[in-house]
C-alpha cells in the first residue's frame, strides 16, 4: 500500500508540466525558487560573521557604560549582586547584564563574553525580520534584499547591535518579535495560540523593563491585536496575555513598590525633554541628521552631505508605505463566487498539496484543464477564469491540446458548496475541503517540496493578490471549514486548514476523529492581506512616532551624532519602507496598478515613459540604499585597527596598575568603569571631574573605597583636560605625584 501511495504523487508530477507550461516564465522555474533561499542564508551568514569579526578586533570601541553592564554581569556570576536597574539610575533593565552572567560564570569575565548574547541577538532579530518580511509580502526576493540590508552594519549601527550598553540590542528583537507575533495571532494562524498569546505579553512586559525606546512599536502592534481579535482578548488570551506582561515587568514592578518610587518619572526626567536645548539645534539632529546616522548611512561619529539624501527619502518612503498599507486595508474583503466544480478540474482520493499562488487572468491560461485521474492539489488554487458553471457538466469550447477527451466528472466529486472562489481579481479560492487534499503535508514529501518552491514567490507585485505565505490553514477567503482524510467539508464558519476553529468547543477534525479543546477559540480567521496591511501601518504608525519622540528630546539638539541611537528601533520597519519601492522596481510596463495614478488623457506613450521612469526611480532607490550602507560598512571596518590599537594600550594601561600594586585610583567618568572591569576590580575607580572634583559614581562602593585608600593614585588619558590640570598640580607641587608616562595614558603616582 505504501508503494501505491508513493506512485500516485510521482504519476501526478508526470502530468503536472504539461499544464504548467502556460504558466508565465517565474512560476515554471521551480528549481530556482531555492536561490533565494540559499543566498538569504549566505547574506545571513555573512552579517553573523561580519560583527563576529569585529568582536575578535575588539571593535566596536567599548566604553564605561558598557563596562557597568560587564560589572552588573560579574556581580551576578559571583552572587554578590543581583541588580535589576542599571547602575546609578532607576530606570533601564539589566537584561543584558542576566544574559552574560553564565558565560562569565563559564569563560571568565571579558567585554568579548559581554558581547557573545548580543550577537546571539542581532542574528535572531535578522531572522525575525526576515520572517515578518515573508508574511507581510511572500516575496523571498525581497526579504533577501532586507537581509542583505540587515546584515550591513555602519559604525552606528554595529554600536547600537553589539555594544552591551543597555537596552538597544534587545529592543530590536522585541519589536520584530511582537510584529511578527501580532501578525499571527491577528489573522487568526492556528497551532500555539495561547503560547503565542503569553509570549506576546511577556515580551512586552520585558520592554516595560528593559527599555521604553520600543513602546511605538509594542503601542502599534497591541492595537492591530486590538482592533482584530478584541473578541478573544476577552477570554483566555487576554488573561495569558496580562499573565506574561506581568511576569516581564515583574523586576520593575517589585522594585518600584519596595522602592516606593514611579519609574515612568525618572524615564521622563532621562529623556531630557525639559533640559535647554534650541528648537532648530533639535530639529536638525532629530530629522536631518538623525535618521540616516540612526539607520546606517554615514561613516562613523560623522555624516557627509551626500549621504544625508536619506534624510528626504525617509519621508517619502514613510508616506508611500503608509499610503500603500492604508489602500489595502480599506479595500473590500474578497467575496464568494460560483463554486468550482470537478468539470474544471476533476478531483480523487489523492492529491499532491502545493502552496496557494494567484494564477494570472484567463487569458494567460486558456482552457487549463488536468487530464482525467489527475487529482487537483491542495492549494493550487484557480482564478475565477477557470470556474464552471454549476453542475456536473463541462464547459463548452474547443478543447485545449494537452486535454485529452473523456467523460465530464461524476456529481459526488463536485467541489462542496462552501468551496468558493473570489471577486477580488487574483485571490484564489480555498481547496483545502476537498477529499483527500491534506492541509498539512508530511515533511520531506514531494507534496511538502512543491509547497516549498511554489508557496513563497514574489508575486502580489500589482496589489491585486493575496502575497501572504500562509496556506490553506491561515486564510479566511471563505465562510467554510475544511477537513482532511475522511473529515467533512461542509458550509460554517470559521474552520480552517486540517481543522476547524469554531465558536462553541473549539475542536479539529483530522479524518480519524476529532479532539476537542474549548480552550482555543479563535473564532473566523482573518483575511492575511488585510492584516498584513495593518501591521505595515503600524510598523509605520511606529516609526514616525519614534523619529517625534527622539526630535523633542534635547538629545537631539545637544549630542546629535550619539544620541542617534535612540533611533536604532527603525530598522523594525524597513520591510514595510522598501515594499512600495520594490513592487515599483519590479512591475513591467502595463501591468496593473504601474501608472494608475496618472491622468486618463495621456497617451499610451506618455503612460509607457512614465512606467520607465517610475521604475528606473524606483531602481535608483534600491541601488542608493544598498550602495550608501555598504560605504558606511566598509568606514566602520576601516576603523576596526585604531579601535584594536587603542584597546591594545588600555590592556597595556592595565597590566601597569597591576605591575606597581595599585589597587585605587581616581580618573574620569569615560575611564573608571572601564578601568575597573577590565581589571576584574582587582584596579577600584572613583570619578572625578576635570577640576578634580567628585564625579558621577554608578557604583557607590567604588567611592568608598577609593577614599579609604590612604594614597590613591590618578589616571588621565594623554592630551585629556584632566591630564592638562594635573600636570598644572604636578608643576605647582613638586614631590607630590610621580609621573608614569605610557603610549596614550599617564599615570600620577603619590610621590614615596
Amino acid at each position: 500500500m505504501t508503494v501505491e501511495v508513493r506512485r500516485e504523487p510521482r504519476a501526478a508530477l508526470r502530468a503536472l508540466p504539461a499544464a504548467l507550461r502556460t504558466l508565465p516564465g517565474s512560476l515554471r522555474a521551480l528549481p530556482g525558487s531555492r536561490l533565494p533561499g540559499a543566498l538569504t542564508v549566505l547574506a545571513f551568514l555573512a552579517g553573523v560573521g561580519y560583527r563576529l569579526g569585529l568582536l575578535l578586533f575588539d571593535a566596536p570601541p567599548t566604553n564605561s557604560d558598557e563596562a557597568t553592564m560587564g560589572l552588573a554581569a560579574l556581580h551576578i556570576s559571583r552572587g554578590q549582586e543581583f541588580p535589576v536597574w542599571f547602575y546609578g539610575q532607576s530606570y533601564m533593565g539589566t537584561l543584558e547584564a542576566w544574559l552574560a552572567a553564565p558565560v562569565f560564570a563559564l569563560a571568565g569575565p571579558s567585554t568579548l563574553g559581554l558581547r557573545l548574547p548580543t550577537l546571539a541577538m542581532y542574528a535572531l532579530f535578522a531572522l525575525l525580520v526576515w520572517r515578518l518580511t515573508l508574511r507581510l509580502t511572500g516575496d523571498r526576493w525581497f526579504a533577501l534584499l532586507v537581509v542583505v540590508l540587515l546584515a550591513l552594519g555602519s559604525d552606528r549601527i554595529v554600536k547600537n547591535q553589539l555594544i552591551a550598553g543597555g537596552g538597544y540590542p534587545e529592543m530590536n528583537v522585541a519589536g520584530a518579535a511582537l510584529a511578527l507575533l501580532a501578525y499571527d495571532l491577528a489573522a487568526g494562524r492556528p497551532g500555539r495560540r495561547l503560547p503565542r498569546w503569553a509570549a506576546w505579553g511577556l515580551l512586552a512586559g520585558l520592554m516595560l523593563w528593559v527599555d521604553p525606546l520600543v513602546l511605538p512599536y509594542l503601542a502599534a502592534t497591541g492595537l492591530v491585536l486590538a482592533a482584530f481579535r478584541w473578541r478573544e482578548l476577552c477570554g483566555v488570551a487576554g488573561a495569558l496575555l496580562g499573565l506574561g506582561a506581568l511576569v516581564g515587568a515583574a523586576p520593575l514592578l517589585v522594585d518600584s513598590l519596595a522602592a516606593g518610587r514611579n519609574p515612568l518619572t525618572a524615564v521622563l526626567t532621562a529623556s531630557g525633554a525639559d533640559q535647554p536645548a534650541g528648537w532648530a539645534d533639535r530639529l536638525y539632529g532629530g530629522l536631518v541628521l538623525g535618521p540616516p546616522l540612526g539607520m546606517g548611512f554615514c561613516d562613523p561619529g560623522r555624516c557627509a552631505g551626500w549621504q544625508l539624501w536619506w534624510t528626504v527619502a525617509l519621508p517619502v518612503l514613510l508616506l508611500a508605505a503608509a499610503l500603500t498599507a492604508w489602500h489595502t486595508l480599506r479595500r473590500p474583503a474578497p467575496a464568494a463566487t460560483t463554486p468550482l466544480t470537478s468539470s474544471a478540474i476533476p478531483l480523487a482520493s489523492s492529491a499532491i498539496p502545493l502552496a496557494p499562488f494567484a494564477i494570472p487572468p484567463a487569458n494567460a491560461l486558456p482552457h487549463l484543464a488536468a487530464p482525467p485521474g489527475l487529482t487537483a492539489p491542495p492549494g493550487l488554487t484557480a482564478p475565477p477564469s477557470l470556474t464552471a458553471p454549476p453542475g456536473p457538466t463541462a464547459p463548452t469550447g474547443p478543447p485545449h491540446p494537452d486535454t485529452p477527451p473523456g467523460p465530464t466528472a461524476p456529481p459526488h466529486l463536485n467541489a462542496p458548496p462552501d468551496l468558493t472562489g473570489s471577486s477580488h481579481p487574483g485571490t484564489p479560492p480555498d481547496l483545502t475541503g476537498l477529499p483527500g487534499f491534506a492541509a498539512t503535508p508530511c515533511p520531506g514529501s514531494p507534496q511538502q517540496r512543491l509547497t516549498a518552491n511554489l508557496g513563497h514567490l514574489p508575486f502580489g507585485a500589482d496589489g491585486n493578490c493575496p502575497r501572504s505565505t500562509d496556506t490553506g490553514a491561515a486564510r479566511a477567503d471563505t465562510g467554510g471549514h475544511a477537513g482532511s482524510g475522511a473529515g467533512r467539508a461542509g458550509s460554517g464558519g470559521g474552520h480552517t486548514g486540517a481543522g476547524r476553529a469554531g465558536s462553541g468547543a473549539g475542536h479539529t477534525d483530522t479524518g480519524a476523529g476529532r479532539a476537542g479543546s474549548g480552550a482555543e477559540d479563535v473564532g473566523a480567521p482573518e483575511h492575511p492581506v488585510r492584516v498584513g496591511a495593518a501591521v505595515s501601518l503600524a510598523l509605520v504608525v511606529a516609526a514616525v512616532a519614534t523619529v517625534a519622540a527622539y526630535t523633542v528630546s534635547s538629545a537631539a539638539g545637544r549630542t546629535p551624532v550619539e544620541s542617534a541611537r535612540y533611533l536604532s528601533c527603525l530598522l523594525i520597519s524597513v520591510p514595510v519602507l522598501l515594499w512600495p519601492v520594490w513592487t515599483a522596481a519590479r512591475r513591467r510596463a502595463g501591468q496593473p496598478g504601474h501608472v494608475g495614478v496618472l491622468p486618463r488623457v495621456w497617451t499610451a506613450g506618455r503612460l509607457r515613459w512614465a512606467a520607465v521612469l517610475s521604475r528606473v526611480a524606483a531602481v535608483g532607490v534600491l541601488v542608493a540604499t544598498l550602495g550608501t550602507a555598504a560605504v558606511a560598512t566598509a568606514g566602520a571596518i576601516g576603523a576596526a585597527p585604531a579601535t584594536h590599537g587603542a584597546e591594545a594600550r588600555h590592556a597595556a594601561l592595565v597590566a601597569a596598575l597591576r605591575e606597581r600594586g595599585v589597587r585605587h585610583v581616581y580618573a574620569t567618568y569615560w575611564t573608571c568603569n572601564r578601568l575597573t572591569f577590565a581589571s576584574v576590580e582587582d584596579v577600584v575607580c572613583a570619578v572625578v571631574d576635570d577640576n578634580l572634583n567628585p564625579g558621577h559614581d554608578r557604583y557607590r562602593p567604588y567611592r568608598e573605597a577609593v577614599a579609604a585608600a590612604p594614597a590613591p593614585a590618578w589616571v588621565a588619558p594623554d592630551g585629556s583636560p584632566l591630564a592638562a590640570r594635573l600636570d598644572e598640580r604636578l608643576h605647582a607641587e613638586p614631590g607630590t605625584l610621580d609621573l608614569l608616562p605610557l603610549d596614550g595614558w599617564r599615570i600620577y603616582l603619590p610621590h614615596t
